[in-house]
């Protein structure tokens, strides 16, 4: 059986996403949480949504977003 790697993110391990998931964009969040997107840009830069930046670009683990939306955590103002 092969060993999956684990990845360090920001001094987080973060398991390999699976082969048909990939990193999920701004809007892919905004409308997954019923957000505006300037709302969860605010919120990741803020580190109060969990989020990784690739190259002048904000992105996002679904596993961490799910995680987070399941734990309850608002977003103060988001406006929408």
């Amino acid at each position: 059986m092969a060993e999956s790697k684990m990845t360090l993110v920001k001094g987080q391990a973060v398991p390999p996403l699976p082969p048909d998931e990939n990193l999920w964009d701004v809007a892919r969040v905004a409308r997954f949480l019923g957000l505006s997107v300037d709302g969860v840009y605010r919120a990741a830069e803020r580190g109060e949504i969990p989020s990784v930046r690739i190259l002048n670009r904000r992105r996002f683990l679904p596993e961490q977003v799910r995680a987070w939306a399941a734990r309850g955590d608002t977003i103060p103002g988001d406006g929408r």
